[in-house]
């Protein structure tokens, strides 16, 4: 146990700035792919775009893969800390739910009242109780929560392993928490595979915080390495090595037929856990760049356009598919943009909601988040 604990602050300690940039490129991705409205591109360029855009939902998969790395990279730094559920839990409350309740507060209490919700909101009724508890995962397929904000799936499974994780590593070792996190991510593989030869409906699989939960202990299991100084130093002195990797395993996966999609059965098997290898490989270079003088891709990740999107990266989460459906499409039909778009059509299209989304977002920090996140000072470390 001496070795694991050698490093008070288990060689995770300061800011990631690298990081902002890496949730900068997943919520882009997440745009790009929410808002595409070209199916078939008409010249290369938009077959090329359509074809990225369909990619765009390994967006969450980062974002999974991140998240994992993020809360257990905290996780081990309060280890043997007092206060140790109170600060976590209060940090996260803090960070998540005012936002989150006042889109529901919107959606749910504003529009109806002033006569201006969409209908699918109208038929949410008494299911919307799963949005407010956060288990429109469970419920979404079943059409008994969720339809309105379909996105918010993502939410709820992030929500739910930030209730549990704290409880499972809590009093773990870094060494402890590794092995723990490798079971986890085989385990929650294993079930995955099982479920699609099995026949289970892809859209219960994709949702399914079980599906999920290896993207998430691979996250995890990125920081907990970095937490070990021996593997860390290793790491720092091979990152090109981990880079050309990290490139190599994505080569693959595109050259594996529908390696990479999103409900093919190859994809649900294969696919999710080779991305959530990918980008567990990718963040594990990014974070120690974060210590060499200059790196592969760092400037980029390090740029202010990234940082920005990372920073409001969760309330352009919770606006752009909002914005889209109940704004967006239907000003495509007005027009007649929705039917045969062109490619700059599509490009002004995409480029307009995430211009929106960004500035709701800003607007959002401003008046509202920032002042709950003030509160944080009472749950300092």
């Amino acid at each position: 146990m001496a070795d694991d604990n050698s490093n008070q602050n288990y060689g995770l300690s300061g800011n990631l700035p690298s990081l902002d940039g890496v949730r900068g490129i997943a919520i882009t991705l997440v745009l790009i792919h929410t808002t595409n409205i070209l199916q078939v591109g008409a010249d290369p360029l938009g077959r090329l775009l359509s074809r990225f855009a369909g990619m765009g939902w390994v967006g969450v998969q980062l974002f999974f893969v991140l998240s994992g790395f993020l809360i257990t990279r905290n996780l081990l730094r309060m280890q043997g800390q007092a206060g140790y559920f109170r600060v976590f839990y209060g940090r996260r409350v803090l960070r998540i739910f005012p936002l989150y309740y006042a889109t529901l507060l919107f959606f749910f209490v504003f529009l109806p009242w002033i006569g201006y919700a969409p209908q699918a909101v109208n038929d949410e009724g008494s299911h919307q109780i799963w949005l407010w508890l956060f288990l429109s995962n469970w419920t979404e397929w079943l059409g008994l929560g969720g339809l309105s904000l379909p996105h918010f799936w993502s939410l709820a499974v992030e929500e739910q392993f930030y209730l549990l994780w704290p409880v499972a590593l809590h009093q773990r070792t870094p060494r402890q928490t590794l092995y723990f996190c490798a079971a986890i991510a085989a385990v929650s593989s294993a079930f995955r595979c099982g479920m699609v030869l099995y026949g289970v409906e892809p859209l219960v699989i994709y949702t399914s915080s079980l599906c999920r939960m290896d993207a998430l202990a691979m996250g995890a299991m990125a920081a907990t390495i970095l937490s070990i100084p021996k593997y860390s130093n290793i790491l720092t002195k091979h990152r090109g090595q981990l880079i050309l990797v990290t490139i190599g395993l994505g080569v693959v996966g595109k050259l594996i037929p529908n390696g990479f999609g999103m409900i093919d059965p190859i994809g649900q098997t294969l696919g999710y856990t080779l991305l959530a290898v990918i980008f567990s490989l990718a963040i594990t270079a990014a974070v120690v760049g974060e210590h060499v003088p200059t790196g592969i891709g760092g400037d980029l990740l390090k740029s202010k356009a990234l940082r920005m999107l990372g920073k409001y990266s969760f309330a352009m989460y919770l606006f752009h598919a909002p914005l889209n459906t109940y704004v967006g499409q239907v000003m495509l039909d007005r027009i007649g943009w929705r039917e045969h778009p062109s490619t700059l059509q599509s490009l002004i299209y995409v480029a307009l909601v995430g211009v929106s989304s960004l500035i709701l977002a800003i607007l959002s920090y401003e008046l509202l988040e920032k002042h709950f996140l003030r509160l944080k000072q009472f749950f300092a470390r």
